[in-house]
């Protein structure tokens, strides 16, 4: 996020956007305009740098571990006094695709933005966390307590697969609240039963207790990183590869069921340095399938292709992934697939990637398909065997069907959020 508040006629902006993954000492530069004497640089609450005098540049260190920060930029007079300020979040989610909502008397409205589509192929409608019997930009909204908050939310899918998300909370004399003023706090839960009103008291902000907006249980995005020269899984189960017998040619590619299909996707550890204004490494990724159950995952692994590189990066591609998962808001897991082979040519190290994986609440499971482990990540779990991954993919689905997204009013930091209850836990360390 990046947004500024001007007083008057002074104004400043970054210059320097953060959009990729970010950590050590980084330039930062800031413009401003009006009666300025200086420009304080704030990192995560912390004072880090003055700058005197033009060009309006610096230096922040964002440390060595992979953590979200929070950089804001305060133009001051002679005597001190704020006159205008930036901010902007590092290492958080970033949108790639555009939608917005407007709410009308009786239904509700999608605004969309593709660089591909004019319309989305697709999209879902999801109310106080219950589906809306839509899919189309527009959705009829049925009666409701105009003093209680409602958050209305939709998932539109282009015909590429992008997705883009929006949200917007009214009611309650929160008319307006769009996106931007709420939070998506990622949980575990031990079982349905009575959830919803739990929250409300598990939930707090830097010790105030949360105003509880909306619990979602919606399918979930699950991330496998799986290395490409593996061949393990065509002796995991050769036949299915020859008859599908696993049930791969049956997979749901359409709308995701929101109450069972789960979507999963690949990431491969070879990246795509991009040109622009704000470089940052792109890594390979297949469409999103959605699936039912372990066998459906099976079938997935033992079928899907992979690009060819000499230069494998997992750490990495496992932090973008993770970032990308966080942004989705949704219940989420990163897989990382590995084999004997194993080598790894990341700029990070597998222990920062999962110190940030933990501080934006990313589960992070590690499998092999051989006997040997990846001694970087910790322990992993063996598929090297049918039954071994349809019984690894059960439990994975069966952490993500637990998860839910609460929707807390207020635009926070999940290290500002604290979780405490018998039958909910925090996603996050």
């Amino acid at each position: 996020m990046c947004g500024a508040i001007v007083t008057g006629m002074t104004q400043i902006v970054f210059l320097t956007l953060f959009l990729g993954l970010t950590l050590g000492p980084q330039p930062v530069g800031v413009e401003v305009t009006g009666p300025v004497a200086s420009v304080e640089l704030i990192l995560d609450g912390y004072s880090a740098e003055t700058l005197e005098k033009e060009p309006w540049k610096g230096e922040i260190d964002f440390g060595s571990q992979l953590l979200p920060h929070r950089l804001v930029a305060r133009a001051l007079d002679a005597d001190g006094n704020e006159l205008a300020r930036v901010e902007q979040r590092v290492n958080v989610p970033h949108p790639l695709a555009e939608a917005a909502l407007i709410v009308e008397a009786k239904s509700a409205r999608l605004i969309w933005q593709s660089l591909d589509t004019e319309k989305p192929k697709d999209v879902q409608w999801i109310l106080d966390g219950k589906r809306l019997e839509a899919d189309s930009i527009r959705a009829p909204l049925p009666a409701l307590d105009p003093d209680k908050p409602h958050l209305l939310r939709a998932i539109a899918t282009s015909k590429s697969g992008g997705v883009a998300e929006a949200e917007v909370v009214f009611g309650g004399g929160m008319t307006g609240v769009a996106a931007s003023a709420l939070t998506a706090v990622p949980v575990r839960v031990d079982n349905d039963a009575d959830v919803a009103s739990n929250m409300a008291n598990a939930i707090t902000v830097n010790g105030e207790p949360a105003q509880v907006v909306a619990v979602e249980q919606v399918a979930g995005d699950i991330i496998f990183v799986r290395d490409p020269t593996l061949n393990d899984f065509a002796r995991i189960d050769p036949e299915s590869r020859a008859h599908r017998r696993s049930g791969f040619g049956s997979v749901d590619m359409g709308r995701p069921r929101l109450e069972k299909n789960q979507g999963i996707r690949f990431f491969w550890p070879v990246a795509v340095r991009t040109r622009g204004t704000a470089p940052a490494d792109l890594f390979a990724a297949s469409r999103t399938f959605f699936i039912a159950d372990g066998d459906e995952i099976r079938g997935v692994l033992t079928n899907i292709s992979a690009p060819s590189s000499e230069r494998l990066r997992f750490a990495d591609a496992i932090a973008v992934a993770g970032l990308q998962a966080a942004a989705s808001h949704r219940p989420r897991a990163v897989v990382l697939i590995v084999g004997s082979q194993y080598k790894d040519a990341s700029q990070l190290t597998p222990q920062q990637t999962k110190e940030y994986l933990a501080a934006i609440g990313i589960p992070l499971y590690i499998w092999t398909t051989t006997a040997a482990t990846a001694t970087a990540w910790g322990e992993a779990r063996r598929i090297d065997g049918s039954d071994r991954v349809r019984d690894a993919a059960a439990d994975l689905l069966g952490d993500v069907r637990r998860q839910r997204i609460v929707w807390i009013a207020g635009d926070h930091m999940l290290d500002e959020i604290e979780v405490s209850g018998q039958r909910v836990t925090a996603l996050w360390k």
